[in-house]
């Protein structure tokens, strides 16, 4: 995601009509009648300032990408304090780690470890220099910035990371990663107002955050400079948020919706008004060449058919065939051609594509088992004779639960595919290496397939020139843009904080608490510090005699490693945060 580049807030009330341009084509064997190309509305007007709202702009982010850590290491690259405590303030690029210990949390930064209690924030302040300000978190992998608060928890024995941040600066960690940072700047602009108004739909007072950083909601990996274009396109949106009768409207979107559009009812059940949405064909989707798209090939001579599917296709004749008086055994039955295939049976009335079945004809030999008689009056004679039968016999497959799973045709976890047949004919077949007249099955559909398709945005915008409005008016017709200038409270410099040190103040006070030791390597062995009183200390010096200088000492009771006795009657000893000499006097071996 990019840094916001100028802000240039739009109030927009937009009509939104269908699309244009595309032609809208289905693959289908027997296509539906040809809709007729959609025409876009005018533009709407850009008014010159955003509405006021008493709603903040802060938006709370649940890390779950990061798991269950049990530590994470940190780069504080800003300025930052533990909750706005001048006294607890950390250097620029200062390097922390945080870890669970029993029911609280543990901060080491240099050679100081201390005990945090079960939670604490690390809150950001001002800069004056325009420099980086956020943090930098190890595990995620990655160099990207968050730039906001960050509250860290022991939940159940792992830490619970939550990052609270602007809007606009959370929606730069979100567009280059929901949306390429390559595709054309409409389609992200498009997409940065979904993403915003998505974020602003989710915001909970009641919960400890508005918002996951996966799928569950909206993918969030932090601030990368690099992502210009996504940075423009949240800089000249800002503020832009989609409402549906005064209320947010919940802007989902999908990778692609294989060539039409779903509702959030036909997908994760229940009733609601979602009016600011509509089933239709997306013929944008639909001719965009990085759709996904898996295909099955059903060629029209049965014989080049693999042995299972031809076992399947002659099972589902033999009720068929028995009540027209052929033998019903597998054996008797031989499949001739493929004539004809086509989806029926769909999930959701007529016109959703979401398709149970594939419908397939075929021209069938079988054993007629009786026949008349010589003469009209005759009864029905045994002829046990084989021949082709007169008529098209028809074998359903089942997409969803058959083809789907075992044929390659799968794309999404959750049965929302489309699926729909081409007939390979003439040139087209030689073409593309098939048999003539063979039948190819083809599934479509990566994501829900509920509101806005990011490849249809990517196609609209780069082969038909369409803006961000257009876009968003296609695939939410029911919605209304508006620019909104959210509550922001201003960062607090380090000066301006109280000298007291507030909040924090009691919890470096207690003397820190040693971190976890690491594991033991071959040779070494855990000991205790053993003195005559609790409030003695141990020496540990820079080398194994009293005149090396001296690096630190230890508490009575402390545990450490010993990595190597020597005869002069020290040890080379190792804890978390230090590493020297020690008399073997003052430490007894576990």
């Amino acid at each position: 995601m990019k840094r916001l580049i100028r802000p240039a807030a739009l109030a927009l009330a937009l009509t939104l009509s269908l699309t244009a341009g595309a032609r809208a084509f289905w693959p289908f064997s027997a296509a539906p009648t040809p809709t007729p190309a959609p025409v876009f509305a005018p533009a709407p007007a850009v008014s010159p300032s955003p509405r006021p709202t008493e709603e903040s702009a802060l938006l709370r982010v649940l890390l779950k990408s990061l798991g269950r850590p049990v530590a994470l290491g940190l780069t504080l690259s800003g300025s930052y304090t533990v909750e706005n405590d001048r006294g607890f303030r950390f250097a620029r690029d200062a390097e922390v780690k945080v870890a669970i210990d029993g029911d609280d949390l543990l901060l080491n930064c240099g050679a100081l470890t201390l005990n945090m209690g079960p939670s604490f924030t690390l809150t950001r302040h001002a800069v004056k220099d325009g420099a980086d300000n956020g943090i930098r978190i190890h595990e995620t992998g990655r160099e990207t910035l968050y730039p906001g608060d960050l509250t860290l928890e022991n939940e159940a024995g792992a830490i619970r990371a939550t990052a609270a941040l602007d809007i606009e600066d959370y929606l730069l960690g979100v567009v280059p990663y929901e949306m390429s940072d390559s595709f054309p700047i409409e389609a992200l602009k498009a997409q940065a107002v979904a993403a915003r108004t998505y974020a602003m739909s989710r915001k909970h007072p009641g919960r400890a955050y508005d918002v996951v950083d996966t799928t569950a909601d909206q993918v969030f990996k932090g601030v990368n400079p690099k992502h210009e274009n996504a940075a423009l396109a949240v800089s000249e949106t800002r503020g832009v948020v989609g409402r549906y009768r005064d209320q947010y409207a919940t802007c989902y979107f999908t990778a692609s919706n294989g060539g039409q559009t779903a509702l959030p009812d036909q997908l994760w059940g229940g009733a609601g008004d979602y009016g600011w949405l509509t089933v239709r064909d997306d013929p944008y989707d639909l001719e965009n060449p990085s759709s996904p798209v898996k295909s099955l090939t059903l060629p029209a001579d049965p014989a080049k058919l693999g042995r299972d599917l031809r076992a399947k296709l002659r099972a589902g004749l033999t009720e068929q065939l028995s009540a027209l008086g052929y033998s019903d055994e597998i054996g008797d039955i031989r499949l001739i051609a493929l004539v004809s295939a086509e989806p029926t049976d769909p999930m959701f009335g007529p016109g959703n594509r979401m398709f149970r079945k594939i419908r397939v004809g075929m021209t069938v030999e079988g054993k007629l088992l009786y026949g008349p008689g010589p003469t009209p009056d005759a009864r029905m004679q045994p002829l046990n004779r084989v021949e082709t039968v007169g008529k098209t016999l028809y074998t359903e497959l089942d997409f969803y639960k058959d083809l789907k799973p075992n044929y390659g045709l799968k794309i999404s976890g959750s049965d929302c595919e489309i699926a729909s047949v081409v007939k390979l004919v003439g040139d087209r077949a030689a073409r593309e290496g098939e048999a003539p007249d063979a039948f190819r099955i083809e599934s479509r559909r990566f994501g829900h397939g509920v509101g806005m398709s990011q490849r249809g945005a990517q196609q609209m915008a780069g082969a038909h020139g369409k803006k961000w409005q257009d876009i968003l008016g296609f695939y939410y017709p029911g919605m209304t843009l508006v620019a909104e200038q959210y509550v922001r409270a201003p960062l607090t410099e380090l000066e301006a904080l109280s000298a007291s040190l507030g909040k924090a103040r009691p919890r470096p006070t207690p003397k820190p608490t040693p971190a976890p030791l690491p594991a033991l390597k071959d040779g070494e062995s855990y000991a205790r510090v053993t003195l005559g009183s609790k409030g003695s200390t141990l020496n540990v010096r820079d080398q194994a005699a009293t005149t090396g200088k001296l690096l630190g000492t230890l508490d009575n009771a402390q545990r450490v490693i010993v990595v190597e006795e020597l005869p002069s009657g020290w040890a080379r000893i190792q804890t978390a945060e230090l590493s020297g000499y020690a008399s073997m006097d003052y430490l007894t071996i576990e």
